[in-house]
């Protein structure tokens, strides 16, 4: 009713250790999980034998990064097939780079001064329910259910000091807090001469993402130029899935199973706080609401030449929103006369995939 394991890794790559461990124990119907890894590494090398700053430097910078991990898991089954349970992670990375191609000779930066940083953090938390029918007669097969909210940040960016001695530095960050359903139901039955499998599932969330970038400097005249604006507007976002499917066996070793997914999307973009000091806004249009929907059907045919040789076919549309970037992202910079621009016009991506193919069990091996 209990276990562990810790293990410890040496990565010749980029001269990491990382070190993890885990322990599980069951109470009667409770059990619980507690998982740890910590990692500590370099930059990976490369082929290059200069070691110099500037424009001749051939070896990659130095670097050092700190990644941890923490799980923890709460499971208690229920009388019934069912079972509840709660997830929580955190996931952090940080590296720290000495940017010694771009300081000194035929570069900008002081040497010595001019350090890259990036950092990556996800949190997690979720409610989970699992069930699993003790008998034929219930009316779901099986079901599942996670509601669960998700925090992602990323930042980059660079401090020091330019070869005049001037401070320079910045930042960019963004953010995404998304709470979200997904869940599925299977239910099995027969009618007339044909077994049915249906299997539905749906997926809901609403995500705000956050962008902006800012200068490091002691005064606002040592700061350089383009900074503290948001290159990608605040947008709220909202999302849909949903699909069916019914696998059909009509009892002479063929199975046609027929779906369909309808996906729809929602984006509500901000030009408001740092947005409307993107000197993009102006130049380049405004920045428009987004809402679409797509049906997507597909059909799946199965054949058992025998008992361990199964032919298929299926045919299957496929829906791709377009992201926050593609369509909101600005960036302009009118003293190097080049922009990066999203299209807020940009159509979703579909299509059709065509697949034939065979599966065979041999032995454990399939």
């Amino acid at each position: 009713d209990w276990g562990g394991i810790a293990k410890t890794i040496y990565n010749s790559e980029d001269r990491s250790i990382s070190s993890s461990a885990a322990v599980a124990k069951r109470f009667d119907d409770t059990s619980v999980l507690f998982q740890g890894g910590y990692r500590k590494g370099h930059e990976r090398r490369n082929n290059g034998d200069n070691d110099s700053y500037g424009n001749t430097r051939t070896q990659s910078d130095p670097a050092d990064f700190d990644q941890y991990n923490l799980l923890f898991k709460l499971r208690q089954e229920l009388e019934g097939g069912h079972r509840i349970g709660l997830t929580a992670e955190r996931f952090r990375r940080d590296l720290d780079t000495d940017l010694r191609e771009l300081q000194g000779p035929g570069r900008t930066y002081a040497i010595g001064d001019y350090d890259g940083r990036e950092l990556r953090q996800r949190d997690r938390i979720s409610l989970d329910y699992d069930y699993e029918a003790v008998s034929s007669d219930a009316f779901f097969t099986t079901a599942r259910a996670t509601l669960y909210w998700q925090g992602l940040k990323k930042e980059s960016g660079t401090d020091g000091s330019t070869s005049t001695g001037t401070p320079y530095g910045r930042n960019n960050e963004i953010e995404n807090d998304t709470w979200g359903f997904s869940g599925g139901v299977t239910k099995d039955f027969d009618a007339g001469n044909l077994s049915h499998s249906v299997r539905a599932s749906l997926e809901t969330a609403r995500s705000d993402w956050t962008q902006y970038s800012f200068a490091l400097c002691p005064t606002p005249a040592s700061c350089p130029p383009l900074n503290n604006q948001s290159e990608v507007p605040d947008v709220d976002a909202r999302t849909l899935g949903f699909s069916i499917e019914d696998q059909i066996d009509f009892g002479n070793n063929f199975t046609l199973t027929p779906g369909l997914r309808f996906d729809w999307f929602d984006y509500n973009p901000s030009t408001g706080g740092g947005f409307a000091s993107n000197p993009g806004l102006p130049a380049f249009g405004d920045i428009k609401d987004r809402q679409e929907s797509q049906f997507s059907p597909k059909l799946l045919a199965t054949y058992d030449i025998t008992s361990d040789v199964q032919v298929y076919a299926q045919w299957a549309m496929a829906f791709r929103a377009p992201t926050i970037d593609e369509l909101y992202s600005r960036f302009y910079n009118p003293f190097g006369n080049y922009a990066q621009l999203g299209n807020p016009d940009l159509k979703p991506e579909t299509g059709n995939g065509f697949e034939i193919g065979s599966n065979f069990d041999v032995g454990g091996l399939t």
